[in-house]
């Protein structure tokens, strides 16, 4: 009787565990209503904001505007908004499958830098990116009401 039981028990858990829809789940499509937004990199100081204005076309790709800044180097939103599309700015697109290209603008010589990355979790509230070549370095993000 006891054998029975134990192997009820362990069907049982096994049934929970198997039917758990975020268990080992990985996210597949991601939205690009979810990025846009003001968002702020746990555990810095860092913002980045994810706007709806167009940037134009770039090889068949539609690109919006973006913009981040990092408080603790002393350096705020009113800073690079004054720049604008100079030092702080992107370019972005987001692909259904989570890959994020972001071109990177500078002031000066430096300029259209791109930075692939690759979207592990996007949602209305979280973020998790890395660059595309180096899948330990994740970044994670929330977003902001601001």
């Amino acid at each position: 009787m006891k054998k029975i039981f134990l192997w009820m028990l362990i069907a049982l858990v096994g049934i929970a565990f198997s039917s758990c829809e975020g268990f080992n789940k990985k996210q597949t499509e991601f939205f690009l209503k979810d990025l846009q937004g003001y968002w702020l990199e746990d555990g810095t100081q860092v913002h980045a904001r994810y706007t709806t204005e167009s940037a134009g076309i770039i090889k068949d790709l539609a690109y919006l505007w973006g913009y981040s800044w990092d408080e603790a180097d002393d350096v705020y939103e009113a800073d690079v908004i004054a720049d604008k599309y100079g030092n702080g700015w992107f370019k972005y697109h987001l692909t259904f499958d989570g890959q994020l290209l972001r071109i990177e603008q500078m002031n000066g010589q430096w300029s259209d830098i791109p930075k692939p990355y690759t979207m592990t979790v996007l949602t209305g509230s979280k973020m998790t990116y890395h660059p595309k070549e180096y899948p330990k370095e994740k970044t994670n993000w929330t977003k902001q009401l601001k």
